[in-house]
């Protein structure tokens, strides 16, 4: 596998460092690494039982089929309006709070009330939806985790037809800017009229291969 380095850096910089594969001991903090090369499978493909000889297919012998393969993982601090964008710009988030954490997929307003909607895994292994209220106190501050992919990065000097106006605005109407955005075409986002994607359809995407990731 070839070896990524950092702009400005050569190989005489850096050593090669062995990975044991075990299910045991502190391999998980070097995730970002294993994702970015060669993806996720769930546990169908290569069951978490023991360790496999064998990566290039799965279990049974069938092809592969990894999924988020380029993503790494990205650390975070910040309040609830940080979650917030983070769920708008990169899918679920992990959240670390005074209980422990939770995978945050979106939030929604009932009864007047703005509450995060959010995934646990119980105690029997089964994944759990609940829900809570926003925090009442101010300046409450979460650590976690997002995954995201570098080589998907949006230029907004260059957005597609469907690039998100939460992501990189709209420009002003009658302007070059106006006149080059591909999005202010017919059906585009930033067309009159236009429907707003709701963020549970943002979210979405990544909820299924991100449980498998973080818990």
């Amino acid at each position: 596998i070839p070896r990524i380095l950092p702009p400005g850096e050569t190989e005489e910089e850096f050593e090669p460092k062995i990975i044991s594969q075990t299910c045991d001991g502190t391999g998980d903090k070097y995730l970002s690494y294993g994702l970015r090369q060669g993806g996720v499978v769930d546990s169908l493909c290569i069951p978490n039982t023991q360790v496999p000889s064998d990566v290039t297919k799965c279990a049974d012998g069938s092809e592969i089929s990894p999924q988020l393969v380029g993503y790494q993982e990205g650390a975070f601090k910040g309040d609830e309006n940080t979650t917030k964008d983070l769920l708008i710009h990169f899918g679920p988030v992990l959240r670390f709070t005074q209980t422990g954490y939770e995978l945050v997929i979106g939030w929604e307003r009932e009864e007047e009330e703005n509450r995060w909607v959010y995934v646990i895994e119980d105690d029997y292994g089964d994944y759990r939806i609940y829900t809570e209220p926003f925090s009442i106190l101010r300046d409450v501050y979460y650590g976690g985790y997002v995954l995201l992919n570098p080589d998907k990065a949006v230029d907004c000097n260059k957005p597609n037809f469907d690039t998100p106006k939460d992501i990189c605005d709209c420009p002003e109407e009658e302007t070059d800017q106006w006149n080059e955005d591909p999005r202010t075409e017919k059906g585009g986002v930033c067309s009159s009229g236009s429907i707003k994607a709701t963020l549970s359809m943002i979210v979405a995407v990544l909820i299924i291969p991100v449980l498998g990731i973080f818990f």
